[in-house]
């Protein structure tokens, strides 16, 4: 029994032997593989399509432990952690690039559903990712209500605003009456108006 990362270890079935290799088992991601016939003199897997796979993936993988080495460098926190890809990541890495023809993958055979569809889900931060929608969610009945506040508090303000004139006004009148009455002579025009009519006169010139 061998994994994907068997890929990496020139154990790709050649297609001259059952095709496209056995089916995996239900409930396992380990899928049975052949040995892929090598050349003696060589050592590189003859059959071209599994050896041009094996060259790809090599390179991917090659790359991607590369990437990982430089972000532990850059990082310079003195971790220790590996920069080799695991045997998951490996897998999940064949599992994107490797062709599938009729509903198996070459080399591997046919993976089942559940493992495929398990392997090949993207992790997100699921909390942090809830958290955000719910804090958004949060803000947005929070200004949903702060606009139909302002909504309803316009008709008041209106309401407000028109007593206020009406009381100035009537402060108006009643200031002006009482000068009026102090100096007459001056105000005698204005004693003559309407009270609705009333208005304060400009300062007489010297």
């Amino acid at each position: 029994m061998m994994s994907y990362a068997d890929f990496f270890s020139g154990s790709i079935p050649s297609s001259s032997s059952h095709g496209l290799g056995s089916p995996t088992t239900q409930g396992t991601s380990v899928p049975q593989t052949q040995p892929a016939p090598t050349n003696k003199q060589t050592g590189e897997v003859q059959d071209p399509v599994a050896r041009e796979l094996l060259a790809t993936l090599t390179k991917l993988k090659e790359d991607k432990e590369t990437q990982l080495q430089q972000s532990q460098l850059c990082a310079n926190d003195g971790s220790t952690a590996s920069n080799m890809l695991s045997r998951e990541e490996i897998n999940q890495m064949v599992l994107e690039h490797v062709p599938v023809k009729k509903g198996r993958r070459y080399g591997i055979g046919r993976v089942s559903e559940g493992i495929s569809t398990s392997s090949s889900q993207p992790s997100f931060p699921s909390s942090g990712f809830v958290e955000d929608m719910e804090r958004m969610k949060t803000e947005l009945v929070e200004e949903r209500i702060k606009r139909q506040a302002l909504e309803e508090q316009l008709p008041t303000a209106t309401v407000e605003e028109r007593t206020k004139r009406q009381a100035l006004e009537e402060q108006l009148r009643n200031v002006t009456t009482f000068i009026s009455n102090l100096y007459p002579e001056q105000f005698s025009a204005t004693q003559s108006q309407p009270e609705s009519e009333t208005q304060i006169p400009e300062d007489p010139v010297e």
